[in-house]
């Protein structure tokens, strides 16, 4: 019954995906591929639920579905690692779509070749009774097919350690590219890890009946429970838009003429910016009042690119775009404090109307200035 009730929290986090692909998607082509990722991990989520379900209820089910259940476990780290790379502006790289997804498809395929080979009545034998004896001449495939659950764990390792790498890689640049400091951050991304490392256990425990107990159930138990809030954590922050789309700058295309002579196409004239040019255009423009800037828009602004410009901060301010431009919002909060006509504000207004997405964005940058300031009177 409890297996019922997560199938349908997965069924109605895809209902969700899929209203927000067609109406909150439009014209965004990144946006699309990451909430595409996403429904189809989701959807591997549900082929689970199903094996796990139908296992528990009958063994010849799970003798069956087993190799499909195999693939969907392998596949939910696909989808969410490719999730996570559009987010970071890894985009598709068609190169290594075959390590991706070719490898769990050879597995699958070897382990149905290899199980056409053995009698059906031993596939559930070897499922449902995991310490009993073994057949002669079968050893090698019971070992197997009795411990593939090792290739889950395999997979999770390899997957948790290339996303964390990519979240530490989205960090760094992001800085540079977005001024928004709450929705950079993508802690309910690391939390979806989390609870894979809880997802991958838990189908076996009610698949494989010679683990029902007591404690296995309740374990199971937590798993599913815990894979269901994350399913719900991760829905959520996608249809709040609580992230921000890293675009990498494009590199140079060069096209080659008929005589054989190299040709790159033209760039936008770089104007040099310095930091009287700089400060003129934020205190006399206010970019900062818009919660999303980006780089590029101050960079279209002064006639420049991004690359220079985030260069510029860099090497001008000792100090990333993000915060450059947060610091320029702190100084907007006190005027506005200071200003008769918003007496009665609340500082919750005042702090929107300076740029910032929530309160709690403008208490870690104000926490932040803090910090650098008594570091440099220290100095």
């Amino acid at each position: 019954m409890l297996c019922m009730v997560f199938m349908f929290i997965t069924v109605a986090c895809i209902v969700i995906c899929l209203v927000y692909y067609h109406i909150g998607c439009r014209g965004d082509k990144q946006k699309k591929l990451v909430t595409s990722n996403l429904i189809c991990a989701l959807a591997s989520a549900f082929f689970d639920w199903l094996g796990s379900t139908g296992g528990f209820i009958d063994p010849v089910f799970s003798a069956n579905y087993y190799p499909f259940l195999v693939l969907n476990l392998m596949l939910i780290f696909v989808f969410l690692y490719r999730f996570l790379t559009n987010i970071c502006g890894l985009g598709n790289k068609w190169k290594t779509l075959f390590l991706h997804f070719g490898i769990p498809l050879l597995i699958v395929a070897g382990l149905m070749v290899w199980s056409a080979t053995v009698p059906f009545g031993l596939r559930v034998y070897f499922l449902s009774e995991k310490t009993a004896p073994v057949p002669e001449g079968y050893a090698p495939f019971a070992f197997f097919y009795r411990n593939i659950s090792l290739i889950f764990y395999l997979y999770f390792i390899i997957y948790a350690c290339k996303a964390w790498r990519i979240i530490q890689q989205y960090k760094k640049v992001i800085g540079n590219f977005s001024s928004d400091a709450e929705r950079t951050r993508l802690h309910w991304a690391k939390f979806l890890w989390w609870t894979v490392v809880l997802m991958v256990p838990a189908p076996l425990f009610v698949t494989f009946p010679q683990f029902s107990n007591p404690y296995t159930d309740l374990l199971a138990l937590v798993c599913f429970f815990t894979l269901s809030m994350g399913e719900i954590v991760v829905v959520y922050n996608l249809a709040k838009g609580n992230y921000v789309l890293y675009v990498p700058e494009k590199t140079v295309e060069v096209q080659r003429s008929k005589s054989g002579m190299a040709k790159e196409e033209q760039l936008i004239e770089v104007i040099p910016v310095t930091r009287k040019k700089l400060e003129t255009y934020l205190r006399e423009k206010k970019p900062y009042l818009n919660p999303k800037l980006l780089i590029t828009d101050v960079a279209s602004s002064l006639l420049t690119n991004r690359t220079y410009l985030s260069n510029f901060i860099n090497d001008e301010y000792k100090m990333n775009f993000s915060y450059f431009i947060n610091r320029y919002r702190l100084e907007e909060v006190e005027r506005l404090k200071k200003m008769p006509e918003n007496k009665d504000c609340a500082i919750n207004d005042l702090i929107l109307m300076a740029g910032f997405n929530t309160y709690r964005s403008y208490l870690r940058v104000k926490k932040e200035r803090e910090t650098q300031l008594q570091a440099e009177k220290r100095a």
